[in-house]
């Protein structure tokens, strides 16, 4: 995991996740799942393996992307979390062409599953047995079962980062403030050696008074480009540069904080 330098944070490591985890034991369970009860030539072998894929690398990419863009992390770790859903539905589809059902929660493997799941650092050992038992019907449940809690944790982990993203914003909202605060101890700086100077002259105190008036407007500029931001997130729409705030509708424009159809009521 790096540990991040100046305003890039801490990223990486994804192995210390327990949705990682959980989905790299989804991964390698439906990889033997599929070769013993799928038929490998059929499409469906291949699309549900790489759904499992899918859920695991997208985790560990969007950890690796946190560095320099939260969005991004927040859109790969909703893809790996679609991804086990599509995966779960594969399942749920096996077992009614089986004829077979999914446990309810008071089932007694159910219950002993929700055991397993509960050991910390768990591994594809631990449900081993379950996972290659003969009966499908064990195997796909168990399966199953892991699908739901590492979808769960994803779920959890997502609402963490949008309420993170909101709260702190992504690099740039981060380069930027690295970047005022330098100024202004740069302006800082200027004013104390300005003092001292014994040529203390109109034409200085008129420069300083130009760059002052200069970084004042860089930063409400971009003070309203961050409010901009913050309201396209919370509107659902991160990727989005503004929204308004009463309809939420996408805005071009960062400095209005509301459309043009809003702004004529």
């Amino acid at each position: 995991m790096s540990k991040g330098n100046g305003f890039i944070p801490p990223h990486g490591g994804y192995e210390n996740l327990i949705s990682y985890q959980k989905s790299k034991i989804v991964y390698q369970a439906t990889g033997y799942f599929c070769d013993r009860f799928i038929n490998p030539r059929s499409r469906t072998h291949d699309q549900m393996v790489q759904a499992a894929r899918s859920g695991k690398q997208n985790i560990i990419e969007g950890s690796m992307a946190s560095a320099t863009s939260k969005e991004t992390e927040i859109k790969l770790t909703n893809v790996a979390r679609a991804s086990l859903e599509e995966l779960l539905e594969d399942y749920h589809d096996f077992l009614d062409a089986k004829g077979l059902s999914e446990w309810t929660k008071d089932h007694p493997y159910a219950r002993h599953l929700r055991k397993l799941n509960r050991i910390r650092g768990a591994t594809y050992e631990t449900f081993r047995k379950g996972i290659e038992h003969a009966d499908p019907a064990i195997s796909a449940n168990v399966i199953i079962g892991l699908i739901r809690v590492t979808s769960y944790l994803l779920d959890h982990q997502i609402r963490q980062l949008e309420a993170a993203f909101l709260k702190e914003g992504g690099l740039r909202e981060r380069m930027t403030h690295a970047r005022l605060e330098v100024r202004k101890t740069q302006t800082d700086h200027g004013r104390a050696a300005t003092d001292r100077s014994p040529a203390n002259s109109p034409y200085k105190k008129k420069g300083n008074q130009m760059f002052e008036s200069q970084y004042n407007e860089e930063m409400e500029a971009e003070v309203k480009r961050l409010e901009a931001k913050k309201r396209a997130a919370e509107a659902g729409h991160p990727e989005w540069d503004n929204a308004c705030k009463v309809c939420a509708g996408r805005i071009a424009d960062t400095n209005a904080d509301r459309c043009q159809g809003c702004s004529a009521q």
